[in-house]
Order: structure tokens, then C-alpha cells, then sequence
């Protein structure tokens, strides 16, 4: 009897074991077939789920135990727009200051709700970054004053146009905290990546990227971005002068009067060199080019258009006949027409690595190392990159 005992204490323990491993096996297969349908990848052979790419938006969210998670979208999208609650400001005319021991009197409080323009924080200590055609610089330091969502309120004491982007740089006077976004680089767009639209009063669109046009532009400039970007979903008027965020939280599009989609990516070399020098600029190399990854060689033999650099960037003359900008950096170095650049400081070209976006990357006067493809073989040259003024 004892015996029997101890037979069945041990099966117990045996079914018991096997029913937990199958279990988990079967958590972690309907993990990776139906919940992460979408995104399969991120699920690694150990079960663990890496949300830092994808159509997360480079959220840098790694679960480690999946089969004890939930994941809420919601959530994540109310952490979005918290954080962006944080980093916005309003603009305001100017009130005169309530007296104290004085009347309630509405039309000396400034409504949170009812800002005439809504800006973001470009920097801790004022910077704000706004859309807005009808702006003026000294209307704008004589008149208004911004106000953060905590019921701060800071005078205006510089105002500057980027005329070029229709976007306006104003600074706050005395503030010294305020929260800053992260402005998504071209590198960090990609097709399915799920969006955030937010304006100034919490209104939320979620949606994701469809399209990226500008990625398939026969030729472009090494010297500025033109990145666009296409939702699946409009906007409607709720969401003019808003703001776009990835599920990361990073800044990844600017809206306009018209509804109009601006990426960060386009501006953010410029703005980043205004906060060092006080002016708007790009670098500077001075080559057109396309991109090889999206041509095929005509022909059946199936062989690479060349044997190396099949995916690199072939520099080629524009619309107006012009392949490398006379006294450029480029053309000073010894490019020539028909080169193809394959790597920048030995990171590869490729259809997910535009020069531009790369070239963009650095500051005015550094120095790169460019490997192309010239006759057959590779060479290398070194470049002080230049810069150019918006």
C-alpha cells in the first residue's frame, strides 16, 4: 500500500511537470501566431518579446516573460499623450495681471483650452518649436506670452522664422525645465510603423505609416532631406498645427494649416545647427545621385549591375544637368560623375541607408571617409563636409 502511494505521489508529480511545459509551449506558439501575428519577429525562441522594433515605433519595450503580460495599446497611447502634455505650450495674447483681492473676472485668466497656437519644447531652457503662416516676430515678443499645460506662463523674448519650413523658433524667458521630445530620424520611418496624432486638447488619431513617396525619387540631394509621409488614416480639422508622435514617444511629424504631413526628419539637422550656431543649415557635400537598390540591370543573365556596390548610391546629374555642385566639398575631394559611393565611415548604402539621410547625420566640417566604386574597383577618400545656409 505504501508502495502504491508513492507510485501515485510520483505520477502526480510527473503529469504535473508535463501539462506546465506544455502549457507553456502553447502560450508561447498563440503568442507568436495570433497576438504578435503582425509582428512575429519581435518574439525570440526563448519567448521573449522585443517591442523596440517594428510597428511599435522603436518603443525600446523588451518582455521577458510574455505568458505573464497583457499588452494594453491603450496604455501606451495615454503614456503618449502624457508625455506630450509635458512638452507642449501655448501661445496667448497677453493679459493684464489679475489684482489681488479683485473680482473674478473670466477675461483675465488665460484658457487652457483655447491657446491661439500650441508649440513643442525643442529645449529644456525655452526653445519651442510652432507652425503658424500669420506669425510675426515682434507681434509675437510685444504681445503674447506662452503657457505650459502645469499653468506655467512665460514671456516671449526672441522670435525667429525658418522661412524655408514655415516653422517659427521662439523662446521663453526664464524657463529652465522644460520637457524635450526626440526628433525621429529618416532612418527611424519605415511602412506599418503606428503613428499618434495629438493636438493641444488630447484629441488622439492612432494610425500607421502606408506610404513613404519621396523614398522612390529618381533623383535627390545629398545636401537636404524630402522625406513624406502618407497615413492610412486623414486628418480632419481637430488636428491643424498638431503633432505626431511614434509609440516611442519621439516627435515624427509636424501638421500644417492645410492638414499637410511634415516630417521632423526634413528640419532636424537645421534646427540642431541653429541651437549650436544661431543659424539655420544643412551639411554640405554637393552630390546629386540615385539610389542603386531600387534599379535592376536590363538582361537575363541575373549577375549585380556591379560586382560590388549593387546597392549603393551612383552619382548622377539632376533635371538641370548638374551630377556634383561646382566648389562643393564633393567636387573639391575628387568625386566624379559616375561613382558610386557605397559606404560613409564604413556604414553601407543600401534601400534602408539613404546617403542623404546619412550624410545629414553629421555636422558641418567633420570629417568622413567615403569608399565608391570607381572603374572596377573601390577607393576611398576623405571629406570635410561644408555648410550651407537656409
Amino acid at each position: 500500500m505504501k508502495n502504491r502511494n508513492i507510485n501515485l505521489g510520483w505520477n502526480i508529480v510527473i503529469l504535473s511537470l508535463l501539462c506546465g511545459l506544455f502549457g507553456g509551449i502553447g502560450a508561447d506558439l498563440i503568442l507568436r501566431n495570433y497576438i504578435f501575428e503582425q509582428d512575429a519577429a519581435t518574439v525570440s525562441t526563448g519567448g521573449e518579446i522585443n517591442l523596440t522594433n517594428g510597428v511599435y515605433g522603436r518603443s525600446n519595450v523588451v518582455i521577458q516573460d510574455p505568458k505573464k503580460v497583457v499588452v494594453n495599446s491603450d496604455l501606451k497611447v495615454q503614456e503618449t499623450i502624457n508625455a506630450a502634455n509635458d512638452s507642449l505650450v501655448g501661445l496667448y495674447a497677453r493679459l493684464e495681471e489679475t489684482k489681488s483681492g479683485s473680482e473674478f473676472n473670466r477675461n483675465q485668466y488665460y484658457d487652457l483650452s483655447r491657446p491661439e497656437w500650441s508649440g513643442l519644447a525643442l529645449t529644456a531652457d525655452g526653445w519651442i518649436m510652432v507652425r503658424g503662416e500669420s506669425l510675426n516676430a515682434k507681434t509675437l515678443i510685444a504681445d503674447y506670452v506662452g503657457v505650459t499645460k502645469n499653468k506655467k506662463v512665460y514671456t516671449i523674448d526672441r522670435a525667429l522664422e525658418y522661412k524655408k519650413q514655415g516653422l517659427w523658433l521662439i523662446h521663453l524667458q526664464g524657463a529652465d525645465n522644460l520637457l524635450v521630445k526626440n526628433l525621429a530620424p529618416a532612418a527611424d520611418l519605415s511602412l506599418g510603423q503606428v503613428t499618434v496624432a495629438v493636438n493641444w486638447n488630447n484629441d488622439v488619431m492612432v494610425s500607421e505609416i502606408l506610404s513613404l513617396p519621396n523614398r522612390q525619387k529618381q533623383i535627390k540631394s545629398s545636401d537636404r532631406l524630402e522625406e513624406s509621409i502618407v497615413l492610412a488614416d486623414t486628418l480632419d480639422g481637430r488636428f491643424k498645427n498638431s503633432w505626431i508622435f511614434s509609440l516611442g514617444g519621439d516627435l515624427v511629424a509636424l501638421v500644417d494649416d492645410d492638414l499637410k504631413i511634415h516630417p521632423v526628419a526634413n528640419v532636424e539637422a537645421a534646427l540642431y545647427n541653429f541651437l549650436a550656431k544661431g543659424s539655420f543649415s544643412n551639411v554640405f557635400l554637393g552630390v546629386n545621385y540615385s539610389s542603386l537598390a531600387n534599379l535592376v540591370k536590363a538582361g537575363t543573365d541575373n549577375r549585380p549591375l556591379v560586382s560590388v556596390g549593387e546597392n549603393g548610391s551612383i552619382i548622377s546629374a539632376d533635371e538641370s544637368k548638374v551630377a556634383i555642385i561646382k566648389d562643393s566639398p564633393a567636387a573639391k575631394a575628387g568625386l566624379k560623375a559616375g561613382d558610386i559611393i557605397v559606404s560613409l565611415d564604413n556604414v553601407e548604402l543600401g534601400a534602408d541607408k539613404d546617403l542623404a539621410a546619412l550624410v545629414q547625420s553629421y555636422q558641418p566640417e567633420d570629417t568622413v571617409t567615403f569608399k565608391f566604386l570607381r572603374g572596377g574597383s573601390i577607393q576611398s577618400l576623405d571629406i570635410k563636409l561644408g555648410e550651407l545656409k537656409q
